[in-house]
């Protein structure tokens, strides 16, 4: 399955879902077929695990762990999709993350365990 099936996969699956009291939690009729691009500036002088805006729109400075450790894959829908977050736990920093995001530490960029 290529990346782009993949993804129309993902969100067939994602228009199924529904919340505590079965409404669906994404509301089709706003959301709208678009893709978003960002870019992100690496600068070793910022902490890692962290997103710096830039004066330019749609560009974003980080450290180079941080976009190294980040998804490539990311896809955001909604915010009440921050409810589905997959918890993730860094052993040798001890620093708590979400799978949905990252696919290493951003601070150590050790692989990441189900927590």
């Amino acid at each position: 399955m290529n990346s782009k099936d993949y993804q129309n996969h993902q969100y067939s699956l994602l228009k199924k879902l529904t919340n505590a009291v079965e409404a669906p939690l994404l509301n089709t009729s706003l959301t709208k077929d678009t893709e978003t691009h960002i870019r992100l500036l690496p600068d070793s002088n910022l902490t890692p695990g962290l997103f710096y805006p830039s004066s330019l729109q749609g560009i974003f400075k980080a450290h180079p762990q941080t976009i190294q450790a980040l998804r490539k894959d990311l896809w955001f829908i909604e915010e009440s999709f921050l409810d589905l977050n997959d918890p993730a736990f860094c052993s040798s920093c001890s620093r708590e993350w979400d799978f949905q995001f990252w696919r290493l530490c951003p601070f150590c960029l050790k692989n990441l365990e189900k927590k």
